[in-house]
C-alpha cells in the first residue's frame, strides 16, 4: 500500500481521495461509517482509531510508506458537549495510529493534520509564525497540540511527520456547522422563503480562509516531498466575518435583515488571526490561488440548485 488517508469519509479526506485518485497509485481510505468515494482502484478500510487492536490489525496488513491522518472531530463547539469523545478520537486514535507505524513501518512519512487553533487568540497585532506562543483557547486546539507531541514522543523519532497547522478551509459541500456554509445555507433558503432576517454570532473576527482545492493540492505537494517539520497552512490574507458576509448578502436575490444573536457568540472566537505561510511556501514551492469571493460564489450557486431542487420535491 503506497497512501493511506484516514478520515476518508469527512469533508477534506473525501475531496484528497478524488483529488489524488489519478495521480498516486495505491490509495486506501479509513472512515467511520461507510465510504463515500467510489472510484476504480481505491481501497476502503472501515476502522475506529480509538481501537488500538484494530488500528494496529490495519497497519500490519497494509504498511503503507505514506500516511495522512485526517480523521478527527473538528467542530470546535461539539467539545462541549461530548469533551471526552472528542479527546478520545483525536489524541486516542493519533497515538494508536502512531504506535502502530512505529512498530510495523518505522520509516514511514506520517502527515498530520493539526489546526491554526493550537495558537489560541493571538496578541493584538501579532502575525502567527510556527515560532508564535501556543496557548490554545478551546478543547479542541488542546486535543491538536496534543497530538502534535504525541507524533514527535523520542519513542517515534524514526517516522518522518509533516505537522500541518491548517487554517479554516472550505468548499462546495462542507457542513452547514461552520461559517460560510451557515451563512450561505441560510441565505439561499431565505430567498425562497416569506422570512427575511438572518441571525448571526459576532461578526467582528478576523479568520484566514482558503479554497478547499488550494489545501488538497498542499497535501499533494507535502506527499510528494515527505519534507519533516512543522507548516502553517494558510491563504496568508485575514478577513473580518462581517465584510463576508457583506459579500455573501450580495448574492442573494432580495433585500436580508441581519440580526446578531449573543445566543450564537462562541468564547474565545473573536480577534485577529493573521498568520504567515510563508515556511510552506518556500518549503513545498505552493501558494493560496483561488480567490475567497469567488469559492464563496461557487458555494452559493450549489447551495441555490439544491434548495430549488428540494423546493420541487416538496409535496
Amino acid at each position: 500500500m503506497n497512501t493511506l488517508i484516514t478520515g476518508a469519509d469527512g469533508f477534506v479526506g473525501s475531496r484528497l481521495l478524488t483529488h489524488l485518485h489519478e495521480k498516486i497509485p495505491g490509495l486506501c481510505g479509513t472512515y467511520w461509517q461507510q465510504p463515500v468515494v467510489d472510484l476504480p482502484g481505491i481501497a476502503h478500510r472501515q476502522v475506529d482509531l480509538r481501537d488500538p487492536a484494530a488500528v494496529d490489525g490495519l497497519i500490519a496488513e497494509l504498511r503503507p510508506k505514506t500516511v495522512v491522518h485526517l480523521a478527527a472531530l473538528s467542530y470546535v463547539p461539539a467539545a462541549d458537549k461530548s469533551p471526552n469523545t472528542m479527546i478520545d478520537c483525536n489524541i486516542a486514535g493519533t497515538f494508536n495510529l502512531t504506535a502502530s507505524l512505529s512498530r510495523h513501518c518505522p520509516d514511514a512519512h506520517l502527515v498530520l493534520a493539526s489546526s491554526g487553533e493550537v495558537y489560541g487568540v493571538p496578541a493584538e497585532g501579532a502575525r502567527i509564525t510556527e515560532q508564535s506562543p501556543l496557548r490554545p483557547a478551546n478543547l479542541y486546539g488542546v486535543t491538536k497540540l496534543s497530538c502534535e507531541h504525541v507524533v514527535r514522543l523520542p519513542r517515534f523519532a524514526a517516522l518522518r511527520a509533516t505537522i500541518l497547522r491548517l487554517f479554516n478551509h472550505t468548499g462546495v459541500h462542507q457542513s452547514a456547522r461552520f461559517v460560510i456554509p451557515a451563512f450561505l445555507s441560510q441565505i439561499a433558503a431565505l430567498e425562497t422563503s416569506t422570512e427575511s432576517t438572518l441571525y448571526v454570532g459576532n461578526l467582528e473576527a478576523y479568520k484566514d480562509f482558503m479554497d478547499i482545492q488550494d489545501v488538497l493540492r498542499g497535501y499533494e505537494k507535502v506527499i510528494a516531498h515527505p519534507v519533516a517539520g512543522t507548516f502553517n497552512v494558510c491563504s496568508g490574507k485575514s478577513h473580518k466575518i462581517a465584510d463576508l458576509l457583506t459579500w455573501m448578502l450580495q448574492l442573494a436575490a432580495k433585500p436580508i435583515t441581519v440580526r446578531v444573536d449573543k445566543n450564537r457568540w462562541r468564547p474565545h472566537a473573536g480577534g485577529v488571526f493573521e498568520a504567515s505561510n510563508r515556511l510552506f511556501c518556500q518549503t513545498f514551492s505552493w501558494q493560496s490561488k483561488i480567490p475567497l469571493k469567488e469559492t464563496i460564489t461557487r458555494m452559493y450557486t450549489h447551495l441555490k440548485k439544491a434548495h430549488r431542487r428540494e423546493d420541487n420535491h416538496v409535496v
